[in-house]
């Protein structure tokens, strides 16, 4: 039996990290149903929480508890100041390594880790050489977003230790192949694209007309990003007015990212329209990923600023406006549309009053035919992502 390990960053919050993580499994199994699969993730609990159908088990990605703080200094000490990094990869993370050694398929799903806000790579690259030096398999990086502008030799040096990489969007694509060798790359749309809805009750806002979903995140108010982000709440309110007063449709204030992340900004705009019978919000956190796709694919339209939770609503046919952050929703767009204007605002330019709200009503006026160009482009562009399950197989026969 072929034996997979597939590692994620933080998945039992972060239903974007579920979508790649049930995409990932959906795909492998579809070509080899009887793998032994495992997932490894920074969240401790991943699988008493989510219960994803085809993980036959889960393994921590910290050997150790967290919280012991005498324990993390010590460590911190023969990390940075001693430099001991091998040594305190196998003290932080001897469990999974062991559990890699006589795998045949590693997948790290990379997505977007080398974003220089996220200040991980130091520590990634560590362990990547660890994990390379110890196995017997193949290891993959897959679904990799990159700014142009930050790719560097570290982060290529970093990726050469994989036998392939994958990027999900052209734009990244392009910009590794000035790099990497020619059968060592490929491209796929993100793998989140192949995850499919589940059937949930919908919230009662549908009952009573069209919907237009929308997600903010707190990630995106942040310093590293904008520096307007009283702005960006101010925009979105004038959208929330905009939709319910001349639109004439009721609003989801829609979550992505649980624990009380989204929640956390959402609540605030919510707080301004609670009274309004025509504006909800969407509470409830335990709803899984394919769950809520499937409440964003009813939605007449959607406004999106987590990278999955428009993944979901683009890949479910609902005209999408993104407020984007990285190359990624700016690469998705341009791969999907052929071009990023009028699809994608960042949130960078929001610099000025009405530039995301004037962005959304001509969007708006033009939602028919961006709903035509979905209807057409999106059977496809799922398909190739769907395709991964070829990709795996070629690579390992798995």
């Amino acid at each position: 039996m072929k034996k997979v390990i597939l590692m994620i960053g933080g998945c039992r919050y972060n239903r974007g990290s579920e979508a790649m993580v049930r995409g990932c499994i959906k795909t492998l199994r579809a070509q080899n149903p009887d793998i032994e699969l495992i997932v490894s993730s920074r969240d401790d609990n991943t699988g008493h929480s989510l219960h994803i159908e085809g993980v036959d088990k889960y393994v921590r990605r910290f050997t150790y508890d967290r919280n012991r703080k005498l324990l993390r200094y010590s460590i911190g000490v023969l990390r940075y100041i001693l430099h001991m990094k091998q040594w305190t990869n196998w003290i932080n993370h001897s469990v999974l390594l062991n559990e890699c050694r006589d795998a045949d398929l590693i997948i790290i799903v990379g997505g977007d880790n080398y974003d220089r806000a996220y200040g991980a790579f130091a520590d990634m690259h560590s362990f990547h050489k660890t994990l390379k030096k110890i196995i017997k398999g193949k290891m993959v990086f897959l679904n990799c977003s990159l700014n142009p502008k930050e790719v560097d030799n570290a982060i290529i040096r970093d990726l050469r230790l994989f036998d392939k990489v994958t990027a999900r969007e052209q734009i990244t694509y392009a910009k590794l192949k000035e790099f990497l060798p020619e059968d060592m790359l490929e491209y796929y749309p993100d793998i989140a694209f192949a995850m499919e809805p589940e059937e949930t009750k919908l919230p009662a806002c549908f009952l009573a007309g069209d919907v237009v979903g929308i997600n903010l995140s707190p990630l995106i108010l942040k310093t590293a990003y904008t520096d307007n982000a009283a702005m960006v709440v101010q925009e979105y309110m004038k959208i929330i007015e905009y939709t319910v007063k001349e639109l004439d449709k009721q609003v989801l204030l829609i979550p992505h990212v649980m624990n009380h992340a989204d929640l956390s900004v959402l609540e605030k705009i919510y707080e301004s329209y609670k009274e309004n019978d025509k504006v909800f919000l969407l509470e409830n956190e335990e709803l899984t990923s394919p769950e809520i796709k499937y409440i964003i694919s009813h939605c007449y339209m959607y406004l999106g600023a987590r990278t999955h939770s428009t993944i979901a609503a683009y890949s479910s046919c609902v005209p999408t406006l993104v407020l984007g952050y990285s190359v990624k929703s700016v690469g998705i767009a341009r791969d999907i549309f052929g071009t990023e204007e009028g699809y994608v605002v960042p949130v960078q330019s929001v610099t000025e009053p009405d530039k995301l709200f004037e962005a959304f009503k001509s969007f708006a006026e033009e939602r028919e035919q961006v709903l035509d160009i979905l209807k057409s482009v999106m059977p496809g562009y799922v398909e190739k992502a769907e395709a991964y399950g070829d990709f795996f197989y070629r690579l390992t026969g798995v």
